[in-house]
C-alpha cells in the first residue's frame, strides 16, 4: 500500500546534561510530527482518495562519553 501526504509540521525539543568532571553526557529529544493523507495506493487496483491525519510521536535517548584529549588531541 502506497500513501501521498500532505507537506506537514513538525516539532521537537532537545534536553541534555554533562555530569561534571567525568565525561559523561546524556540527551533526551522528543517530537511530534502531523501530516494528512490525500491518497492511499493498493498494489493492485486504482489509487482512492482519502481525507486523514498523521500523527508521530518520538522519543530518543543517548548516552555519550568524551574521551579526554592527550596532548591536544582530540579524540
Amino acid at each position: 500500500m502506497r500513501a501521498e501526504f500532505e507537506q506537514g509540521w513538525a516539532g521537537f525539543a532537545t534536553a541534555g546534561y554533562a555530569f561534571s568532571h567525568s565525561g559523561w553526557r546524556a540527551e533526551l529529544e522528543g517530537g511530534y510530527r502531523h501530516n494528512g493523507i490525500d491518497t492511499l495506493t493498493p498494489p493492485i487496483g486504482p489509487a482512492v482518495a482519502v481525507d486523514g491525519d498523521l500523527d508521530e510521536y518520538t522519543l530518543m535517548a543517548n548516552v555519550i562519553y568524551d574521551f579526554p584529549s592527550v596532548a591536544g588531541i582530540m579524540l
